[in-house]
């Protein structure tokens, strides 16, 4: 990762932690030092962190895209310690609007500096190293917000200091970010025919059509929006839930957010870990169904021994459910607009913001709701949007479940990733080693990749069938009549027309000696007179594994050496009319220690 990142990341972490700081803050002494009313203090307090998102965020997205990201990075960096200085006489006043004044110029310059942030990584880091990337980003973002709002109940309490000390520290933190922001290369603009509109909801709803023919990047985008939504309830319910169930005081509750926050930083690193070469959008559905566990189970336990481990398990639920979703709309973002459509998301995450600062209001002080209903209730909205999730990706979770079970005996690293299209329909075309093939191809992508199978593997192998109609195999069997393999290859030449991976073995079988079979001629005709690229690819190094012929008739044993390293290459894409002799010298050179 380039060091420029790892400035825009420590800058953007601080100014988190500097934004939620000043709000918790302002909410503590509010609530301590002038006595208001604690529901009612946070749901303004939220209100106005959340309004000039609504304002000024599709504005932002469109600046983002007409002038260089990296000094639109230093002007807001400025704009927030402005707010932190002018914060001084706001707190010498004793009075509550001018702090809620200055939450609100902080929210805004915020609202300028989310889709600058979002929209600059691509630009900075490999399209192969954006996952790990927004691991990271969004570890120390969350951490940068559960610190904020946790260290004013820290100082406080324990360190008795004054408003003014911490006012003063947030201040020396935000020189530091302004520092690093200087240490930020100077990008170029996206496209500068972008003009800024004052037509706030039309603008929003057009950037978001523009996403409608790119099911998966709306997909991303409404995904990130729920997720917001959700986690402002349950921020707002905790402070409550500390002081109901937990028995803390306002100025402790923050402690618990500490636990949330190792566990958001523990899940967006292991989100990262997971995502070595691909954007997991298996780990979306998993982390919401955690997050639902969690909401759930925090609603019925009544012990801190209870409700510590579950709130860190929150946390890491958080983690991996973010990360994929903001790494797939900054990879697959047209660059020209990507800013719009960060601000746009942006936008409607802070609607479902307001929305869920409205519901907490009604639930709290309407209904009068326990904060335990307050978290059965969250627990309920988070599994619609599991069910969901699992609804829209079940081929991917179950893609992600089969591929990390793979990698507890394989070790895989692949070269060439930026051969394999993002989007359209591509043929790739390997060597067969061993039955663990497909499964290794399927971990290399983000894409759905629909393997060409042997009946005979399908009908003996029905403990995998539910995985192989998920990944919508496309059944072969070389007895097959002349009309039927015709059928088959028409299946697989429509599925690449429309636009999907398909992977064939054109050797037919597994090699029972660990040298290249002669390939079959089959995959000629499924790309004939079409533009269809056909990608060599050369799986290494599994030759000996328990699920090649190395040991005699494959199967499930004991493998003799754990964690083998796999060697996985894709070549540069050759034409469809690429014969099947050319195909397989290419997928051959793939083997060569020199080849990339």
């Amino acid at each position: 990762m380039k060091r420029s990142f790892h400035y825009l990341n420590i800058s953007q972490a601080i100014g988190s932690m500097i934004d939620n700081l000043f709000k918790m803050l302002t909410v503590i002494y509010i609530v301590s030092v002038l006595k208001h009313d604690l529901t009612s203090t946070l749901a303004l307090a939220s209100a106005l962190l959340v309004i000039p998102f609504l304002l000024f965020s599709n504005v932002a997205g469109t600046l983002t895209d007409r002038y260089s990201k990296s000094t639109l990075f230093i002007i807001i960096k400025w704009a927030e310690l402005f707010c932190l200085l002018i914060a001084f006489p706001a707190l010498w006043s004793q009075s509550a609007w001018p702090l809620q004044t200055i939450l609100f110029l902080q929210a805004a310059q915020s609202a300028f500096f989310g889709p600058v942030k979002r929209g600059i990584v691509p630009e900075l880091v490999a399209e192969e190293d954006l996952a790990n990337a927004n691991g990271q980003m969004t570890g120390a973002s969350y951490l940068g917000i559960i610190i904020g709002i946790s260290l004013p109940s820290f100082a406080v309490t324990v360190l008795h200091a004054s408003y003014l000390t911490i006012l003063t520290a947030s201040t020396l933190l935000s020189i530091i970010g302004l520092l690093c922001a200087y240490q930020i290369p100077r990008t170029p603009a996206a496209n500068r025919i972008s003009t800024p509109s004052l037509l706030i909801l039309p603008d929003a709803i057009r950037a978001m059509r523009s996403l409608m023919p790119h099911t998966w990047l709306m997909r991303a985008a409404l995904g990130g929006i729920a997720f917001s939504g959700i986690a402002a309830l349950f921020q707002q319910n905790l402070v409550v839930y500390a002081r109901d169930v937990a028995g803390l005081s306002v100025e402790a509750s923050g402690y618990l957010f500490l636990l949330v926050a190792v566990g958001i930083a523990a899940g967006a690193w292991l989100s990262g870990r997971l995502s070595a070469h691909t954007i997991e959008a298996g780990l979306v559905p998993i982390g919401t169904l955690g997050l639902t566990v969690v909401f759930f189970a925090l609603g019925i336990v009544y012990t801190l021994a209870s409700i510590f481990p579950l709130l860190v398990l929150g946390g890491l639920s958080a983690g991996l459910c973010i990360v994929p979703l903001s790494a797939f709309l900054q990879a697959r973002a047209p660059a020209s607009n990507r800013g719009e459509i960060f601000g746009a998301v942006e936008f409607w995450s802070f609607g479902a913001m307001v929305g869920s600062s409205i519901l907490f209001y009604l639930f709290s002080n309407v209904l009068h709701l326990s904060a335990r209903a307050c978290m059965l209730l969250t627990g309920g909205i988070s599994a619609i949007a599991a069910a969901w999730a699992l609804m829209r990706l079940p081929d991917h979770t179950a893609r992600f479940v089969v591929t990390r079970l793979i990698r507890l005996i394989y070790r895989i690293k692949v070269y060439g990733l930026e051969n394999l299209p993002h989007e359209g329909g591509a043929l790739l075309v390997s060597n067969h080693v061993s039955y663990s093939d497909g499964v290794i191809i399927q971990s290399m992508s983000h894409r759905m990749i629909r393997p060409i199978v042997l009946r005979d593997i399908f009908e003996a192998w029905r403990w995998c069938q539910p995985a192989f109609h998920l990944c919508e195999a496309i059944l072969i069997h070389p007895k097959d009549g002349p009309r039927a393999l015709v059928r088959t290859l028409n299946t697989a030449r429509e599925a690449l027309l429309q636009g999907s991976l398909v992977v064939i073995f054109p050797e037919g079988q597994l090699t029972r000696t660990g040298e290249m079979q002669p390939f079959k001629k089959g995959f000629e005709h499924i790309v004939k007179n079409t533009d269809i690229p056909i990608i060599p690819l050369h799986l290494g190094n599994l030759w000996g594994s328990v699920f090649s012929f190395y040991y005699g008739e494959p199967g499930l044993r004991f493998p003799r050496k754990l964690f083998r390293r796999v060697i996985v290459r894709i070549g540069k894409p050759l034409p469809p009319t690429a014969t099947a002799e050319e195909v397989q010298q290419a997928v051959a050179s793939l083997a060569l220690p020199d080849a990339g």
